[in-house]
């Protein structure tokens, strides 16, 4: 699965099904988080892309640290 988003990513951006795949939501959810622009993409005239390396520092904004014991 992951070669398969390798290969995908390779051409440069993600469609909704594999970037959902990669941030483990469903395509739905994305499509959600889209329309209230709580994910970074990339408008290509009507179709939504997304950068890999966009999703990976938007999931490093919002990791919650582990509570010190």
């Amino acid at each position: 699965e992951m070669a398969e988003l390798t290969q995908h990513y390779e051409a440069g951006t993600w469609g909704n099904v594999l970037a959902a795949r990669y941030l483990g939501c469903t395509p739905d959810t994305l499509r959600v988080w889209v329309g209230k622009r709580r994910v970074p993409f990339v408008r290509v005239g009507r179709l939504v892309r997304f950068r890999k390396c966009d999703l990976d520092e938007w999931l490093e904004k919002n990791r919650v640290p582990a509570m010190q014991a």
